[in-house]
C-alpha cells in the first residue's frame, strides 16, 4: 500500500520540564545517545497493510551532544485505516554541567481513525532520558492531547498512562503508553506513545486481527560508556519509499549495532511486496566490537534469490558488508567494503564485473534507474545499499520516482 504525502515546514516542538536535573550533581558522564521519533505506524502480520514509520526523526548511537534532527509531512494517508493531518518529529541531544539527556518529540494533527472511531484536533508525545555523574539514570515521559474521542467518548487532556480503551468489536485502544527502564545491557530509556491500536477479531473493516496502529510515538536513550567512543550502524534487505519519502514497505530483517558493543541478529524467511520484490532468506548481522588493537564495526546483510520488477532483475545472492576500525596505536581509521553479487541479471542480462564497481548506474529504458552498489564514506561511516531502484513509469500504485532498496548496510565508530 501507498502513503500519499506532501511536505511541509518544520515546527519548534516544546519540551518537557526536567524537574529532576539536580545542579548540585558533579559533572556529566559520558554517555551515548539514542533516540527516535516517528508520527504513524501501521503493520500486519499477513503484511496486507504495512506503512512504517513516518516521518522518522531519529539520532543513531552518538556521544555528540548538540545533534538535532527535525522531520515534517503535511499529511499522512493510512491505506484502510484513515489519515491524519500534519506531522513533525525531532531528536535532539543536549548537555550541561550536570547532565546529558537525549530529547524525542512527535506532534500529530487532525486524526481520524477507523472510519471516525477515532479522532483528535492534535496528540504531542515527548519522552526524554537523562545521564547524570553518580545518580540514577532517569526519563520523563509526556504527553498532551486536544479534543480526542474514542467511540464518541471525549478523553480527558490528563489522561492516566496507560489507559486501555475498548470499541466494541473493533479495537482495543491504549493511550498514553508509557514505558521507561534499564536494560540488562545497561540502557536506560523512556518511551511515550501517543494511542497504539489493535484491531480485535472480525472487525467490521475487514482487516487482519494482528493489524497494530500507533500514532505519536518518542524513544529516548542514553547508556554510560566507560569512554567516548561508541558503536552505531544498521542494516536490511528491503524497503521500498513512495515519491516524497513515505515508507510503503518497512525495513525488513533490520538490524542494528548495540550502542556499547555487542552483535544483534535478525532473519526473515522472505520478504514479498507483489509486483515489487520479493527474495528468499535475508539475515542481517550488526557488531560493535573491541579487540588489543582496534575498536571496529560491521553490518552484513545477506539477501538470497532477490527479484525485483516481476523478475526483471533478479540475482542468486547479494551481500551487503561494511566494516569501519579505529585503531588504538595511531588513531587511524580504516573503511572496507566487502559487498558482492552473485549472478546479477538486470533485463535478463547478466551484469558485467565492470558495471558492479560501486555508484554504477543501468537504466532500463522507461521503466527504472538502477544504482549498483551504491557506495557513501563519511567521517567515520561507510554505507552501501546495494541494489537502489528508481521508478521511470508507476507500478503497484507507486508513483514515478519511488525508490526500491535492496541490502543495505552502514558501519559507524563515533
Amino acid at each position: 500500500m501507498v502513503a500519499a504525502c506532501a511536505a511541509t515546514s518544520a515546527l519548534v516542538l516544546s519540551e518537557p520540564t526536567a524537574a529532576h536535573a539536580d545542579t548540585t550533581a558533579g559533572p556529566s558522564p559520558s554517555v551515548a545517545y539514542t533516540g527516535l521519533a516517528y508520527g504513524t505506524q501501521v503493520s500486519a502480520l499477513d503484511s496486507t497493510v504495512r506503512l512504517g514509520k513516518t516521518p522518522v526523526s531519529s539520532v543513531s548511537c552518538t556521544s555528540k551532544a548538540g545533534t538535532y534532527t527535525t522531520k515534517s509531512l503535511a499529511g499522512v494517508t493510512l491505506p484502510l485505516v484513515g489519515n491524519v493531518g500534519a506531522v513533525t518529529t525531532l531528536v535532539r541531544t543536549t548537555e550541561t554541567s550536570t547532565h546529558k539527556r537525549t530529547n524525542a518529540q512527535s506532534r500529530v494533527a487532525g486524526v481520524n481513525l477507523l472510519g471516525g472511531q477515532i479522532k483528535a484536533d492534535a496528540i504531542n508525545a515527548n519522552a526524554s532520558a537523562y545521564a547524570k555523574a553518580g545518580s540514577v539514570n532517569t526519563g520523563v515521559n509526556t504527553l498532551t492531547l486536544t479534543n480526542l474521542t474514542i467511540a464518541g467518548r471525549p478523553i480527558s487532556a490528563n489522561v492516566a498512562k496507560n489507559t486501555k480503551v475498548t470499541i466494541p468489536g473493533v479495537a482495543e485502544v491504549t493511550v498514553n503508553k508509557q514505558t521507561q527502564g534499564l536494560s540488562k545491557t545497561g540502557y536506560y530509556s523512556a518511551v511515550t506513545t501517543g494511542l497504539s491500536v489493535e484491531l480485535l477479531e472480525d472487525n467490521p473493516l475487514g482487516l487482519p486481527t494482528s493489524t497494530k496502529i500507533n500514532i505519536a510515538g518518542a524513544t529516548a536513550t542514553v547508556a554510560t560508556t566507560p569512554g567516548d567512543s561508541t558503536y552505531a550502524g544498521r542494516g536490511f534487505s528491503t524497503r521500498v519509499r513512495a515519491l516524497g519519502g513515505a515508507v510503503t514497505s518497512a525495513e525488513t530483517a533490520s538490524a542494528g549495532v548495540p550502542c556499547l558493543g555487542g552483535t544483534n541478529r535478525n532473519e526473515l524467511a522472505g520478504v514479498n511486496v507483489p509486483l515489487l520484490v520479493n527474495t528468499g532468506t535475508t539475515e542481517t548481522t550488526a557488531r560493535g566490537l573491541t579487540d588489543s588493537t582496534r575498536d571496529w564495526t560491521r553490518v552484513t546483510n545477506r539477501t538470497a534469490s532477490p527479484s525485483l520488477l516481476g523478475g526483471l532483475i533478479t540475482a542468486d545472492a547479494i551481500v551487503a558488508e561494511t566494516t569501519v576500525g579505529k585503531w588504538k596505536d595511531s588513531g587511524r581509521t580504516t573503511y572496507n567494503d566487502t559487498s558482492k553479487f552473485v549472478g546479477l541479471k538486470i533485463a535478463g542480462k547478466p551484469v558485467a564485473d565492470v558495471d558492479l564497481a560501486p555508484n554504477s548506474t543501468i537504466e532500463i529504458p522507461g521503466v527504472a534507474k538502477v544504482v549498483v552498489h551504491q557506495q557513501i564514506k563519511g567521517q567515520g561511516s561507510m554505507s552501501v545499499t546495494m541494489l537502489r531502484v528508481e521508478l521511470l513509469q508507476g507500478v503497484a500504485g507507486l508513483p514515478v520516482g519511488s525508490i526500491i532498496e535492496v541490502g543495505y548496510s552502514r558501519s559507524d565508530l563515533n
